[in-house]
């Protein structure tokens, strides 16, 4: 190719970047916001806390070898599994050994990922807004944008939207008279509160924690929470409830509900000083848009948020924008025609957008009450069943892990051998009080 251009400069457009960059004379990454500012409009979440999960992490230091460990060097704890604890209806789960974690915020991980990106000679960063696409025999020609206060464009062999949720690219597909692909949203509700706090003292056992509650144990008012220990010795920590319910309205509200309500590492956590004002976010809905149903122009694509937005409970934001980076390495690679429309690519990456959507909307389409299909709700019943299991279960827990750190397909946990060990570890556990086991009335 000779221009490659990328809409969005978040962690999904500087991966794509990244990858065009082997194949581009010139890629421009064209971002709206300016990337030294504290915050960023296209972002709402920005500021909340994030996690870079290991199947991720494994695919960014593929392509920009070295980067944990500068990230650390940086400031950013690597934690050991050992180091991390996880909760499920208010126990304490068996530690699976994949689940060694990067913790940082956004902001220092996006920074530390544009500086290595900007270092590539093929890269050049852009601030501009994108305002359309001009085609040509079916084809994007180019972009145009604004920035310092005048229209331009930018004729390209390739266009990656990675502008996230807020992605434009349909309305301009229409108004050009291509179709929309099809948009499936499923209610979350979610309302997200984040609160960072100076760590008075480092602890020797657990410096992060997550805690998940499944619709029979939790009343809405904080269905997950999160704790990491992230750079500068700060406490980053999460509360998320649903619909009506608003943890953590104020300072005061953050940190009883941190000290009553949640394992005692979130009490150590909001022990230290403040750190800014508590910082809220809602999201009404995960949604997905499948380009695979649609006849649509060669020369452009969607990877990330703009392609499928899942409740960010689940912290897969980041590394499912590897993944839909790694599919477009993958389809590059054959060296494809890009005259014609890019149907193998959104297969390829639909088998990413479907398995992360499996396991983040489980849950919330049955507290929603959608009417699904019953194979759906099959899946949501094994899933279900596999957290609980995975709480004393090793076995189990480490196959789950695999899942939830994007390293395998959701569709492992129904082997034969693998849900007859969860079955009979909750059998077992039935009565016990330890555990909560869902039936099959669920279904």
């Amino acid at each position: 190719m000779g221009t490659a251009v990328v809409l969005g400069a978040g962690f999904a457009g500087l991966l794509a970047a990244r990858v065009l960059a082997a194949y581009a004379e010139r890629v421009v990454l064209l971002e709206q916001d300016d990337p030294h500012a504290g915050s960023r409009r296209g972002v709402g979440q920005y500021n909340q806390v994030h996690t870079l999960l290991p199947g991720g992490r494994g695919l960014i230091e593929r392509w920009f070898p070295g980067f944990t460990q500068e990230a650390v060097e940086l400031g950013a704890p690597m934690l050991h599994s050992s180091q991390i604890g996880a909760y499920f209806n208010g126990v304490r789960t068996v530690s699976a050994p994949t689940t060694d974690l990067l913790c940082a915020s956004r902001p220092f991980l996006e920074r530390h990922l544009r500086d290595r990106v900007a270092q590539l000679s093929a890269i050049r960063i852009v601030t501009g807004r994108a305002e359309g696409l001009e085609f040509t025999d079916g084809a994007v020609a180019g972009v145009r944008y604004r920035a310092e206060g005048r229209s331009h464009f930018l004729a390209s062999d390739l266009v990656i939207d990675a502008m996230g949720r807020a992605s434009r690219l349909s309305d301009w597909l229409d108004d050009a008279g291509w179709p929309r692909p099809p948009l499936r949203r499923v209610t979350t509700g979610i309302n997200y509160a984040t609160g960072y706090f100076r760590a008075t003292s480092i602890p020797d056992d657990l410096l992060a924690a997550i805690a998940h509650f499944g619709p029979d144990h939790s009343d809405g008012s904080t269905t997950s929470a999160a704790v990491n220990m992230i750079e500068d010795r700060q406490w980053m920590v999460v509360l998320a409830g649903l619909g009506q319910h608003r943890p953590g309205r104020d300072l005061d509200d953050f940190v009883a509900r941190c000290r009553n309500d949640l394992p005692p590492i979130f009490r150590t956590a909001v022990g230290g000083e403040p750190v800014g004002d508590i910082l809220r976010y809602h999201q009404a809905d995960s949604r997905s848009r499948d380009f695979t149903a649609i006849a649509s122009p060669a020369r452009v694509l969607s990877v990330g948020d703009a392609v499928a937005s899942v409740n960010p409970v689940y912290a897969q934001g980041i590394s499912s924008a590897a993944l839909h980076a790694a599919c477009l390495a993958d389809y590059l690679a054959d060296r494809p025609d890009l005259t014609e429309p890019f149907d193998r690519f959104f297969r390829r990456q639909r088998l990413v957008v479907d398995a992360v959507w499996q396991v983040a909307t489980a849950t919330d389409s049955a507290r929603a009450g959608h009417r699904r299909p019953m194979a759906e709700r099959i899946r949501t019943w094994i899933l279900n069943q596999t957290f609980a299991a995975a709480a004393t279960n090793a076995q189990v827990a480490e196959s789950l892990n695999l899942v939830t750190s994007l390293f395998a397909h959701p569709d492992t946990l129904r082997r034969p051998a693998l849900l007859a060990r969860t079955l009979r570890t909750n059998h077992r556990g039935r009565g016990s009080g330890r555990i909560e086991i869902p039936d099959a009335q669920a279904l």
